[in-house]
């Protein structure tokens, strides 16, 4: 149910829908639009003066999530990041569909679109190779003996994921933009929840007796540089 709301901080209007849990939540897509989530139980009244109390993050927020948005829209790929350094990207008008990569520049022949796809799946291709290297290498480093599998997809809700009951860890195929550094990290989280399944304490404790410089690395997955990469990487 859309509905608006006039703040001093100007009018908010957002998506209301449902939800199990008491607590209500406000989400800034990034488009700009906004979700408000919360249980039928709970009046509509109590849930505006929420959004109110928030209105000059909600409304700060939403302003710059449709620049940010506009911007990535109108731009061209002329470059991508790949283990966290910057490629150009070069394109020639071609009959048949190429790529390349000559002297740290990517080099697409053929009609632009197609051309992107191809590289995409080259990329995909890489990523998958990469990460099961290192995924073997961290999962030697640190001792684990389980039979872990992996797979990797392409989505933008996590960087990584343990099933720790199927035995498999998953990887956000966005990763592949970032630094070797970034990528570790996330493989070092995921072979933790092996041992915690949760984020307790001591979960952060194994963590850092993994990976010691965690925090600085998973500040860095958020990077705005690499918001173009992810775009293209997403299809979004």
């Amino acid at each position: 149910m859309i509905r608006k709301i006039v703040t001093d901080f100007g009018v908010i209007e957002y998506n209301l829908k449902n939800t199990t849990s008491k607590r209500i939540t406000v989400k800034i897509k990034n488009d700009g639009s906004v979700s408000v989530l919360s249980h039928s139980s709970v009046p509509i009244a109590q849930t505006e003066k929420f959004i109110t109390s928030k209105a000059e993050w909600i409304v700060k927020n939403v302003q710059l999530c449709k620049q940010k948005y506009a911007m990535l829209n109108s731009s061209t790929l002329d470059s991508i990041y790949i283990l966290g350094k910057k490629y150009p990207i070069c394109y020639i008008p071609a009959g048949q569909i190429k790529v390349a990569f000559r002297d740290g520049v990517i080099i697409l022949w053929g009609e632009s679109e197609k051309a992107k796809i191809k590289l995409k799946k080259l990329l995909f291709n890489f990523a998958k190779s990469y990460f099961l290297t290192r995924f073997n290498a961290i999962k030697s480093e640190i001792g684990v003996q389980e039979d872990i599998g992996l797979s990797v997809r392409n989505v933008k809700g996590w960087w990584g994921s343990c099933d720790y009951i199927k035995k498999i860890i998953k990887l956000s195929l966005r990763l592949i933009a970032r630094d070797v550094n970034s990528i570790d990290s996330v493989i070092y989280h995921e072979f933790a929840h092996l041992k915690i399944h949760n984020h307790q304490k001591q979960f952060y404790s194994v963590l850092l007796s993994y990976c010691p410089n965690y925090y600085s690395y998973k500040k860095q997955l958020s990077d705005s540089k690499f918001d173009l990469s992810d775009k293209y990487i997403l299809g979004k």
